[in-house]
């Protein structure tokens, strides 16, 4: 039996990081920003085409199962399934809302200028957490974005590919001073907000920022 919560990459963030090497990640910002149309509304971005061609199993996991209703749908009443079609929603947008911050890092997207020489971003996937939340956390001498993307779906099968321990238990309470930037849907589902905290949520020896 799989755990009931764990951290790793998986072939979809392997892909997602594979985007971003090698795709158009400022389109996809663009369309990030335009939560109607590619977050609540149904169009695809460049990086859930860029999936479905890569791993057709892996976008089909996507849109059903992570931003969909799921696979094991009938039977439910229609009060149940539109509960399932909120929840789905409600992921692609906080993942949607945070991945955008994350490129914003690291390529200077929505500012004065794109940064001469983008940062990396290094993308986990955690399965298990009661609500869906995406914490970013910068190492600025390394120029790395460190993602790391909550789900509240219960973790499945057994890749053995654990690398982030983490208790889904302890709480990351807001801080207006803090640096760790955090996008969540914990006042329920539909409801995504942004803030910001000094507690790490599971990184693991995470250095302090570069002091002015």
């Amino acid at each position: 039996m799989a755990p009931a919560y764990r951290i790793g990459k998986g072939p979809i963030i392997i892909a997602l990081e594979a985007f971003l090497r090698d795709g158009e990640p400022e389109t996809l910002y663009e369309q990030l920003k335009d939560e109607d149309t590619y977050l609540t509304g149904p169009k695809p971005t460049a990086f859930d085409e860029f999936l479905a061609t890569r791993d057709e199993l892996a976008h089909t996991h996507l849109v059903r199962d992570v931003f969909g209703p799921g696979a094991a749908t009938l039977g439910l009443t229609d009060g149940e399934r539109q509960d399932a079609v909120q929840r789905g929603l409600s992921r692609r947008v906080v993942y949607g809302r945070g991945l955008r911050r994350a490129l914003e890092i690291a390529y200077g997207f929505g500012g004065e200028a794109l940064l001469d020489e983008p940062w990396t971003i290094d993308v986990y996937w955690g399965c298990g957490q009661p609500y869906n939340l995406v914490g970013l956390r910068t190492n600025p001498q390394k120029k790395v974005v460190t993602l790391l993307i909550y789900s509240d779906e219960v973790a499945t099968g057994d890749d053995r590919r654990t690398v982030v321990p983490q208790d889904p238990a302890k709480e990351v309470v807001p801080d207006e001073d803090g640096d760790l930037l955090i996008v969540d849907d914990r006042e329920g589902i539909g409801d995504v907000r942004e803030w910001r905290a000094t507690k790490e949520i599971g990184l693991a020896n995470s250095p302090d920022p570069v002091e002015a």
